[in-house]
């Protein structure tokens, strides 16, 4: 979605600005990209998520270590999972190596340096992870934009970012949200 604006001069000199959000792949491509939605109009539009925002911080504050633990635990198993499929490629790299000879030396070297490098940096990855203080500066950060979003005339871009992966609207109007902070 993007913001369009658009006004219109009355006779009086003054201007009436309006500012509403159009899908951007239906400007872009037509009724083949998306669905022309109605009008909505950006204001109402940011009022409803920070109110919706707002209602979903008062239940959150509670679970909320504990969503950030699991998710932390399926990013450190997912990270494992590609360690062991790099170690797996390194052997199957020195296979290739000495027993067919499919490769040169060279390449060899490169490859496997290579893939060390991937397999040490997530290794630093998993170990940033596992640290208690990483997890209590991201929920440290929710928090704050939880109480930024208390300001609505400020700038929210940081807190709005912080707490929401996407936003879908459906072609009828149905919001669905999804947040940065849920398992």
């Amino acid at each position: 979605m993007v913001i369009v604006q658009s006004w219109k001069k009355k006779k009086d000199g003054t201007k009436t600005h309006w500012r509403y959000l159009k899908c951007s792949a239906y400007r872009r491509a037509g009724k083949d990209g998306c669905v022309n939605h109605d009008p909505i109009l950006y204001e109402d539009f940011r009022e409803f998520i920070l109110k919706k925002l707002l209602r979903k911080g008062k239940r959150v504050h509670l679970t909320l270590e504990n969503h950030i633990q699991k998710q932390q635990e399926k990013e450190i198993h997912s990270l494992e999972k590609r360690i062991d499929e790099l170690e797996q490629k390194n052997k199957g790299l020195i296979d290739l190596y000495l027993e067919d000879k499919l490769i040169t030396k060279a390449e060899f070297q490169d490859k496997r340096k290579e893939f060390e490098g991937k397999i040490l940096e997530l290794k630093g990855e998993i170990a940033a992870l596992q640290h208690e203080e990483t997890r209590q500066i991201k929920i440290q950060n929710i928090q704050e934009a939880f109480e930024q979003l208390q300001n609505h005339n400020e700038d929210l871009y940081h807190a709005l970012n912080t707490l929401i992966d996407h936003i879908v609207v459906h072609p009828d109007g149905k919001v669905d949200i999804s947040y940065n902070f849920k398992a």
